[in-house]
């Protein structure tokens, strides 16, 4: 998606809603190992296809009743798997979150 409204570069929103995030973080550790999470799903999918090769990423939600979602949770909580591994090295990353 290109909003030519606001940016000269290629735009791409993607609802984490819309993912199949199997489940939460398990806690199983293989990942500190291998890098990989044990689930196989659209979460590791959107590291993978769009997060990684991305220039800049901007992760927006709204907070309610003091707290993100429980699906920013998961999605957070789950993007442990890359752990001390520096992904988003020389990417512009921001957070922006309302409530």
């Amino acid at each position: 998606v290109r909003d030519q409204a606001s940016s000269r570069y290629a735009v791409e929103i993607q609802n984490i809603l819309d993912l199949n995030i199997k489940g939460p973080c398990l806690d199983c550790l293989k990942c500190t190992f291998t890098g990989v999470c044990v689930y196989v799903d659209g979460l590791r999918a959107l590291y993978d296809e769009k997060i990684l090769p991305a220039d800049a990423i901007v992760f927006a939600g709204t907070i309610v009743d003091r707290y993100i979602s429980s699906t920013w949770k998961k999605f957070l909580d789950r993007s442990f798997y890359h752990g001390h591994r520096p992904i988003l090295n020389g990417k512009y990353a921001a957070m922006i979150f309302s409530g």
